[in-house]
């Protein structure tokens, strides 16, 4: 499974192509900078480097950075999830070390769907589902589009739970 991101479709900037993306968002961001700014960028800032560091060993890309939120894409699906997971472990740990003085969550929204590129961006109903995605997701949680989990499901040892349908 996967898809191939060729160089000279990404240069098409009128074409779409399919895509895994992965949106990344702080849980609470705004009520964090409140009590203790310094705690919560420092604490943003480690977690943008594990997923920078990790991200180039899962074939993807951060394509845009928004204060709290990280945008990536990927070819494949099983190593965004791969990603996504460690991501989320690796917070959990750092929040069980005290190291950041603050104990910060994030969601993850996964999609695979039709994107353009503009520019360094991505673009089209790909990233705005999984933006949607990321709001549908618990703190400290993953959720998937169901093509995300049909290209995944078979390929891969996690386990899912449904969220029946829901209205994005």
């Amino acid at each position: 499974i996967g898809f191939q991101i060729e160089e000279n479709l990404l240069q098409n900037e009128s074409e779409y192509f399919p895509a895994v993306i992965m949106v990344i968002d702080a849980v609470s961001y705004s009520k964090h900078m409140e009590v203790n700014p310094g705690a919560t960028l420092h604490a943003i800032q480690s977690a943008e480097k594990f997923v920078e560091d990790a991200i180039t060993n899962n074939g993807g890309n951060v394509f845009n950075k928004a204060g709290d939120s990280l945008l990536l894409i990927f070819e494949d699906p099983v190593a965004a999830l791969k990603l996504a997971i460690e991501f989320q472990s690796h917070i959990v740990t750092a929040n069980s070390s005290d190291q950041h003085k603050i104990c910060l969550e994030f969601r993850v929204g996964i999609n695979i769907g039709e994107v353009t590129r503009s520019g360094k961006d991505y673009l089209g109903d790909g990233v705005n589902i999984a933006a949607r995605l990321e709001t549908l997701s618990q703190p400290s949680g993953i959720c998937v589009s169901k093509s995300f989990y049909d290209q995944t499901s078979s390929h891969s040892d996690f386990e899912f739970e449904s969220l029946g349908t829901q209205k994005i």
